[in-house]
């Protein structure tokens, strides 16, 4: 079991989150609200490229109305503050141990091994309120912080707050004495943020519990991995690594957040060159990872200096979202295109001489203390320093204990050994400190455990915010703690399910996508569908890619498929396959411009449980398209049929701008009998419309609609066939 708060084992199971923040929560809790969950919810909801709009806008999603209306989700955790603004009901009592109809957030609060409280950090109270938070009365001081805020919570407390860290999860019954409370309270989504290590059983009793009860999709986050060394070390936990549940990984947040509350964690030097400069650098210049010092100007405010000394080791190891050592955003690339000078003598431990005023002081980490050096190139007339460690010493985090840096306004940075060469190549240009690049919500966060397994099976399968997330704080009537870990993506991830659920039975297209009982695989379907792994190539230099062993099929972006009112960008198929022979649908791809997100059709099935956690009913997802001349493509990618995966995609990444045609989709099941087929879900994304009346026939087809086409024989079965272009 791995977690990076707790550090060891508990007597059971431990938590998946990354609670480095719960020591000092007095002083988190001090955010206004534009700490709330608007950053996370703005990527997932609307802005696929990170942009943060302002609290006062609403995520593009919740601004139509999607928000839950209807929906029950569920959380097993530490439990809940039932007297938080985001859950309190001042007419309805809490349901405990049983079922409420009207209560205004929570269905029903269970006690499985627990009591009826939250633990000392406020875990489950965080996570409801990402879920599905929502201020009591609509107070404006404190907008709603849930990703489904309509919604209605089930809750299942598993942990005393006596015993904080011990979740006494009931492994040997996990269906009738865990998975039953929701299902049974109406929830057919819920977010269990805990995992083991390795449980083989376990994975096997909730892919069971899946395959039995088909509307059911459990969430679980893929864990905190704090170890370096063994590959295996870094895999997800169990029953993340099940096959029939949402394994959800943890990404960065929207890129606003680091910018508004910048600390040593995310920051590094741009190396430029005269051309390579200014406006433009950030596109060109090269990063190399640095801390600020803790103190001079990029000190974090005194009221929280003590919080950020407490929390800051915590923070460089995990690579995490550092609030109590933020520093102001003014000093944010303070240095820009300046010149590196290596300091004389080299540990700058004396005064300067022949120093290049309003060059960056380059320094050897030697044995005077940082603020010592900081002040010697300072009074030479540098406008920024960086310290370039020795070999033998590890990252460290820069601190004046003996207060000698007061005064200084230069900011001071270390980076390691190995990059303190390429400061001083001719023509290079600094400018520090910078958040860097890679913090970008479609990237995995350091902590966040990553696939493939050892069975070569893709997990986690999507990537949400999990890195600084403010949601409900336990201590506080109304109020907002900042945390962070794939716990709190589990958090996002069961409201972004919810509302994937909420649209498919209220709001998508009756004729192409609406279903009054969407599956748990059909769920899971949707929201990959919505995935991608990169954002657009034009802003980002990076191509397009279908999946990666860190992030899965990426991070989804609902709005790119939810159009509102409904139209033809979704299109939905529950069905059952066999070994008779594939189904096959056919699609009109309609044009496409280079802005219009990539089409894709994506497959998952509920799979028989396996006590090896192999695949049971093998399907292949292919799609064979017609745009002037026709291209067949694999799920997920391959040169072959997967045969490990029980989740398959397609995306049209090689389409040429304003691209049409006819494409033909198959699903066909290897060794499936047809007295037990297997049922699948089906999502076509993007700019298709159905074809009508097109079906394949082995003779030239009388088309009802449009006219007909020659098909590839692996479309068509054996031999060439035809079909209808509609």
């Amino acid at each position: 079991m791995r977690s990076i708060a707790y550090r060891v084992a508990f007597a059971l199971v431990c938590l998946a989150d990354l609670q480095v923040f719960s020591k000092n929560a007095a002083a988190q809790e001090q955010l206004t609200p534009n700490g709330t969950n608007a950053f996370a919810s703005h990527i997932v909801l609307g802005h696929a490229d990170g942009s943060y709009l302002g609290a006062a806008k609403v995520p593009l999603l919740h601004s139509k109305g999607l928000r839950g209306f209807g929906q029950i989700v569920g959380l097993g955790d530490t439990g809940i503050n039932v007297a938080s603004c985001s859950f309190r009901d001042d007419t309805v009592p809490v349901p405990y141990s049983t079922v409420s109809q009207t209560h205004r957030k929570i269905v029903s609060y269970q006690s499985v091994n627990g009591d009826t409280q939250d633990g000392p950090d406020g875990h489950g109270s965080h996570i409801a309120g990402s879920i599905c938070g929502e201020s009591l009365d609509g107070d404006s001081s404190q907008p709603d912080n849930g990703m489904a805020p309509a919604a209605r919570l089930v809750v299942v407390d598993v942990e005393k707050a006596t015993n904080p860290g011990s979740y006494q999860v009931p492994v040997a019954s996990i269906g009738t004495s865990y998975f039953d409370y929701f299902r049974k309270a109406g929830a057919n989504v819920a977010c269990s943020p805990w995992s083991f290590n390795v449980n083989a059983a376990l994975d096997t009793d909730v892919d069971t519990y899946v395959y039995q009860n088909v509307e059911f999709l459990p969430v679980y986050p893929s864990g905190n991995a704090f170890t370096q060394g063994a590959a295996d070390a870094l895999m997800p936990d169990s029953p993340c690594s099940a096959k029939n549940v949402l394994c959800v990984g943890a990404s960065y947040n929207a890129r606003q957040m680091y910018l508004e509350q910048p600390s040593f964690v995310h920051t590094v030097v741009q190396l430029g060159s005269t051309s390579c400069r200014g406006s433009g650098r950030d596109a060109c210049a090269e990063e190399l990872k640095a801390l600020p010092a803790l103190f001079g100007p990029t000190a974090p405010a005194a009221a929280l200096k003590s919080s950020c000394d407490a929390i800051a080791v915590d923070c460089l190891n995990a690579g995490a979202a550092c609030p109590e050592c933020a520093f102001g955003r003014n000093q944010l690339a303070s240095v820009q295109d300046a010149i590196a000078v290596q300091a004389s003598p080299p540990d700058a431990c004396s005064s300067l001489a022949g120093f290049l005023a309003g060059a960056v002081c380059v320094v050897q980490r030697g044995v005077c203390n940082f603020a010592t050096k900081a002040m010697h190139c300072a009074a030479a007339g540098a406008v920024g320093v960086v310290i370039v460690n020795s070999a033998s010493q590890p990252q460290t985090l820069m601190q004046d204990t003996n207060s000698e840096a007061t005064g200084l306004s230069i900011p001071v940075v270390l980076v390691t050994n190995s990059d303190g060469p390429r400061l001083l190549v001719p023509g290079r240009l600094l400018t520090l400190p910078v958040i860097s690049r890679q913090v970008d919500p479609h990237v995995r966060a350091p902590y966040s455990s990553y696939g493939p397994l050892s069975n070569g099976r893709i997990k986690p399968e999507v990537v949400l915010p999990g890195d600084g997330i403010s949601s409900t704080a336990a201590s506080k009537s109304c109020g907002f703690k900042q945390m962070s870990g794939t716990s709190q993506s589990c958090g996002v991830a069961a409201g972004a399910v919810t509302l994937v659920r909420e649209y498919l039975q209220d709001w998508a297209h009756p004729g192409l996508a609406k279903l009054s009982r969407p599956w748990a695989s059909m769920l899971k379907a949707v929201l990959i569908a919505a995935a991608e792994v990169s954002r657009d190539p034009a802003s980002t230099g990076v191509a397009k890619t279908l999946l990666s062993s860190e992030v899965g099929f990426g991070l989804p972006a609902l709005a790119s498929v939810f159009s509102v009112p409904a139209g033809t960008g979704l299109i939905t198929v529950q069905s059952h396959a066999d070994s008779a022979g594939p189904q096959r649908f056919f699609l009109s791809l309609l044009p496409t411009d280079s802005a219009s997100p990539t089409p894709s059709v994506s497959l998952v099935w509920t799979d028989p449980p396996d006590s090896s956690n192999l695949l049971v009913n093998d399907l292949d997802l292919e799609v064979a398209c017609d745009t002037g001349g026709w291209t067949r493509r694999l799920g997920n990618g391959g040169a072959s049929q997967d045969r490990v995966n029980n989740v398959e995609k397609v995306m049209l990444l090689d389409l040429p701008a304003n691209s049409s045609g006819l494409c033909v989709v198959s699903v066909a099941a290897l060794s499936v009998s047809k007295l037990s087929p297997q049922p699948f879900s089906l999502v076509a994304a993007g700019a298709f419309a159905p074809s009508l009346a097109c079906l394949a026939s082995s003779a030239r087809p009388s088309c009802v609609h449009g006219v007909a086409v020659r098909l590839l024989a692996s479309v068509s079965g054996s031999t060439a066939g035809w079909g209808c272009r509609c």
